[in-house]
């Protein structure tokens, strides 16, 4: 599977402490979430049923460094129904690299 997405915030940005509340899911991350499921409209997949490799391709010269958005894009795929989960029993790699891309590349392939 192969699916562009906007570039998503940094891992960084993504939860934010709540005094009496926890950890909760910051709005910016919220508003990239949003968009990106939108990006699932009409595209074809059926849930991974092996242990899956996950490759990201970020643009150069803008966005978080690329160990920064591996988080965001994989609780994506989960949501999605995409894979199980993204724990290890589920997934066995994830790389991510810069390249002459407009937005993020998201592949998804068996281990």
């Amino acid at each position: 599977m192969r699916i562009a997405l906007p570039v998503p915030p940094s891992t960084n940005v993504l939860y934010r402490n709540v005094p009496g509340r926890g950890r909760c899911i910051t709005g910016e991350y919220q508003r990239w979430m949003e968009a990106a499921k939108g990006r699932f409209w009409g595209v074809k997949y059926d849930m991974f049923d092996v242990p899956v490799k996950i490759k990201l391709t970020l643009p150069r010269g803008r966005g978080p460094d690329c160990d920064n958005c591996l988080k965001a894009p994989q609780d994506l795929l989960v949501k999605m129904g995409v894979i199980k989960d993204d724990n290890r029993k589920h997934v066995w790699g994830v790389s991510s690299e810069l390249g002459d891309v407009e937005e993020l590349i998201v592949e998804v392939m068996p281990a």
